[in-house]
């Protein structure tokens, strides 16, 4: 196309952000726009949008390159720079379409509670953040997916969270509560990519009433830095949580790995606190195990 006699259309009358990186250039009913980066030629009529601009800008090398950054800091960008006008805009055309099939979705029934659960448990399935319920095209998506559900805000899906929580952790005390057999525990410390945090995991490993294999974690906790080399205060943290859960009285061994701060003497003085109560075997002997993966470390660093 020759665009010797076209007319550049002023940026004023532009409401979308990308056309901070284009050029909409005008001969006779045609619009074309022109990146400013790598100068590559593009429909620039209404009807065709801004999401193939959009697109261009995210592979645009020229673009990547002047700014200095890679192609993901580009897409983000380009998303932060979609404005509100346009989510208004968008919002109210799908809510045009939407309204004229309300009649058939009205028909097809609607759990609310339901359906908010579903959401909160994939919240926690995938680990996404809570807000992201109030993101403005999370909204859009569900409106358009189903009018008819109530969007719900940052309170009330924490609060179906802990309600999912409080559930399941019902579910296993009772299958705990009712095992025939002992159950073991272990102990894993975690630790964050700077160590300035530490996390204990304490498990269950149990054989249920079908024979198969269960792992359940019963506790996360962060130690506290003050009680890092309290021995005593770390046993005491890890008998407690056992006492809640009520198995104290069910164990049969206790697997850790030794890492600090859990080191020997916590797990000795979790076995003696025990064996004073008479629930562990051989008088607590078969109690404390350590982890296979610390013992077959602890042969190399031996043999090196």
């Amino acid at each position: 196309m020759d665009l010797s006699e076209a007319v550049i259309v002023k940026s004023t009358k532009l409401k979308s952000a990308v056309w901070n990186d284009f050029d909409k250039v005008r001969k006779g009913d045609t619009h074309v726009a022109i990146c400013r980066h790598c100068e590559k030629r593009l429909s620039g009529s209404s009807a065709s949008g801004t999401s193939h601009l959009r697109n261009h800008l995210i592979r645009c090398k020229r673009r990547a390159n002047s700014n200095g950054v890679g192609v993901t800091a580009a897409q983000k960008r380009v998303v932060e720079t979609t404005t509100t006008l346009e989510l208004a805009i968008v919002t109210k055309h799908e809510q045009s379409n939407n309204n004229n099939n309300n009649a058939s979705v009205v028909n097809s029934g609607l759990d609310q509670r339901r359906s908010r659960f579903d959401l909160a448990q994939m919240i926690i399935l995938h680990g996404y953040p809570l807000t992201m319920v109030e993101d403005v095209g999370f909204r859009v998506f569900l409106r358009n997916l189903q009018p008819l559900f109530d969007p719900v805000v940052f309170e009330r899906v924490e609060s179906d969270c802990m309600e999912i929580y409080a559930k399941e952790k019902h579910k296993i005390f009772e299958d705990l509560d009712k095992l025939p057999g002992k159950i073991s525990i272990s102990v894993d410390v975690w630790r964050n990519g700077d160590d300035s945090d530490e996390f204990l995991c304490l498990a269950a490993h149990y054989i249920d009433e079908t024979w198969e294999l269960r792992k359940r974690v019963l506790n996360f906790f962060v130690v506290d830095p003050s009680s890092r080399s309290d021995d005593v205060m770390l046993a005491e943290v890890v008998i407690t949580c056992l006492m809640e859960w009520d198995i104290d009285r069910k164990l049969f061994s206790m697997a850790s790995n030794r890492t600090p701060p859990f080191g020997e003497n916590v797990a000795s003085k979790i076995r003696d606190r025990l064996a004073q109560n008479k629930f562990l075997y051989c008088n607590g002997q078969l109690f404390d195990v350590s982890c296979g993966v610390y013992v077959i470390n602890q042969m190399a660093q031996e043999s090196l």
